[in-house]
C-alpha cells in the first residue's frame, strides 16, 4: 500500500513550518500513514510513504478550487 501525499504549486507559506511543497506532501502521506497503522492496525510492513509535492496535479493548478483539489492524499494498493 503506498501512501502518497500531494500539494499544490502554491509556495508554502514560511510560517506553516514547511520549507517547501515536499515537506507539506510528506507531512500529509505521514499523517495517513500513523492512521492507517495506528487505528486501522494495518502491518507497517504492508505500507510505503511518497512525497510527491506539485508534481502530479489532477487538475491545472488555475482556480482556487482545482488547487484544492490538487492538495490531497492518495492510497495506491500496488499488485506485484
Amino acid at each position: 500500500i503506498s501512501v502518497e501525499g500531494h500539494t499544490d504549486n502554491q509556495i508554502t507559506d514560511p510560517r506553516s513550518g514547511y520549507a517547501n511543497n515536499w515537506q507539506l506532501s510528506l507531512a500529509r502521506a505521514m499523517a495517513v500513514l500513523d492512521q492507517l497503522v495506528k487505528e486501522e492496525k494495518v502491518r507497517p510492513e504492508r505500507l510505503r510513504v511518497a512525497a510527491l509535492g506539485d508534481t502530479r496535479p489532477l487538475v491545472p493548478n488555475d482556480t482556487p478550487e482545482h488547487r484544492a483539489m490538487n492538495r490531497r492524499t492518495e492510497i495506491v494498493l500496488l499488485t506485484y
